[in-house]
């Protein structure tokens, strides 16, 4: 652990590095035109898409995988106050204990070094 200084000095740079996130959210144009957004023609059912079985075209393609996990409404429904992802569900681990498990046994089998992971 660093000294009291130092921990003061990077409080103050991470506070300054969140305000100019922060700003920049403000000021900028979204990334992506909503607008253009339309729904799929075509929905594809699992059971029918192709299996990847090239390793190495697999591993070129989970390089680019981003995981979306998605809470229902099913805790709001219940009148459930807090964080859904924070409803302990078995052995004391939480939903959100579950996704992070889940995502490191994904990027372990498939010996990925990281993938995008985000959590509602």
């Amino acid at each position: 652990m660093g000294n009291w200084w130092e921990e003061e000095t990077r409080s103050k740079q991470d506070a300054s590095v969140y305000l100019s996130l922060y700003k920049q959210f403000l000021t900028e144009s979204p990334t992506i035109d909503w607008s253009k957004m339309q729904p799929l023609k075509k929905h594809a059912h699992y059971e029918d898409l192709m299996s990847c079985s090239d390793s190495n075209e697999l591993s070129n393609l989970l390089k680019h995988l981003c995981v979306i996990k998605l809470n229902g409404g099913l805790g709001t429904t219940m009148g459930c106050k807090s964080p859904k992802s924070l409803i302990t569900v078995r052995d004391g681990l939480t939903f959100l204990d579950f996704a992070i498990q889940q995502n490191k046994v994904f990027i372990f089998s498939h010996q990925l070094s990281t993938i995008i992971y985000y959590h509602s």
